[in-house]
């Protein structure tokens, strides 16, 4: 039964690496076209290339990242090291990156209740920032995205709460791919 479960266990990573082996070639195949197109395109169309070019590499960046992580978690050498942290401080660590998109789209974050939660604060202020990071391109602009934290007996929890759309049900399977 454990075989069992470690198989599926490599075959569910298996699955997420080659995902995101396939979600490399894009980016890189459209870059080469656009260098390709940058020698001759007109000073305009120049920079639009320099811009796309660019969010690719952002992008690219963030999924060898994601792939690291992953390899790391499966060799089991990440060490989580769990503290007790106030929600408002894992909201301070996550502010700097999400601050220039808040400004852009007029948004706010605001915090409801500031509990403590016990975690490893690096990896919580990473997933933390993911999630707002999502509640703040898929919200309205001119909105508050709430954060709330709270415990009960058997564990402490973050919210987060934007006024977006919502998904599909069907969509929910897939949401933590």
């Amino acid at each position: 039964e454990q075989i069992k479960v470690i198989e599926s266990e490599r075959d569910v990573l298996s699955k997420y690496m080659a995902d995101i082996s396939h979600q490399l070639k894009t980016p890189i195949t459209s870059m080469m076209i656009m260098v390709d197109l940058l020698k001759e395109a007109e000073p305009e169309k120049q920079a639009e290339f320099i811009h796309n070019i660019q969010f690719s590499l952002s992008k690219m960046e963030w999924l060898v990242g994601a792939l690291l992580k992953m390899a790391k978690l499966d060799a089991h050498v990440i060490d989580f090291i769990k503290k007790d942290v106030k929600a408002s401080e894992l909201l301070k660590e996550v502010n700097p990156s999400v601050a220039i998109l808040l400004d852009v789209n007029n948004q706010t974050l605001e915090l409801k209740n500031d509990c403590v939660i016990n975690c490893d604060k690096r990896w919580t202020v990473e997933a933390l920032m993911n999630i707002v990071k999502n509640a703040i391109e898929y919200s309205p602009k001119d909105n508050a995205i709430e954060i709330d934290s709270g415990e009960n007996p058997m564990y402490s929890w973050i919210s987060v709460k934007d006024s977006g759309v919502g998904m599909n049900r069907d969509q929910y399977a897939a949401l933590f791919k």
